[in-house]
């Protein structure tokens, strides 16, 4: 129960709620949680066991619930998927804006007939062995005419539609409560279990 306990303390700026309920004569746990209302929810596959399901307010309140027997970890490495994922996209917009930013400098600086020469050449990192199973990365380096080599790195293509900079909301999620709240949430459980 150590390990749960850590990993339930990295949770409470999410505002984490940990319960257990009954539905069709089974437990589950059920893990509430809220994200970034502009965050992506990476769905959990089927093969964990874990369902995800919005909350009453529709935008950054979910809940996670699994038999009692997957234990919390899997529900917790679930939840982990999101905030990876997403913490990734945050840094990747970060990154892209100050090389967007270096560029532009050089737009301002350079004249067009040496801007034309600017090249961007791809070449493959070393392979990392601590990371199994994740896209490789490439090491683009930047050519600039008669100067020296800038070098960046990239992931896989990520598309971004809008900005991630609205900070989250740290309220708990009531459960149990209010018994309305209580009931709509375990509808939404016990349809998803009825598929």
């Amino acid at each position: 129960m150590g390990s749960e306990m850590n990993r339930m303390m990295n949770y409470i700026k999410y505002g984490l709620s940990l319960k257990t309920t009954s539905a069709d004569g089974h437990e589950y746990f059920l893990v509430g949680i809220n994200f970034n209302k502009k965050w992506q929810i990476v769905e959990p596959s089927p093969e964990t066991g874990v369902s995800c399901v919005a909350g009453n307010d529709g935008e950054s309140e979910f809940y996670y619930f699994a038999p009692i027997e997957c234990g919390v970890n899997v529900i917790f490495d679930c939840i982990d998927d999101t905030i990876h994922y997403n913490e990734d996209v945050e840094k990747k917009i970060a990154l892209l804006r100050e090389k967007v930013a270096e560029l532009q400098e050089l737009f301002a600086e350079k004249p067009y007939e040496w801007l034309l020469n600017l090249q961007f050449v791809y070449k493959p990192a070393k392979k990392d062995k601590s990371k199994r199973g994740r896209p490789k990365k490439e090491v683009i380096k930047t050519e600039l005419p008669n100067e020296e080599v800038v070098k960046t790195e990239t992931k896989e293509e990520t598309h971004i539609d809008e900005e991630v900079e609205e900070p989250i909301e740290n309220k708990p999620i009531e459960t149990g409560n209010n018994k309305e709240e209580a009931s709509e949430i375990d509808k939404k459980i016990s349809a998803l279990l009825a598929k």
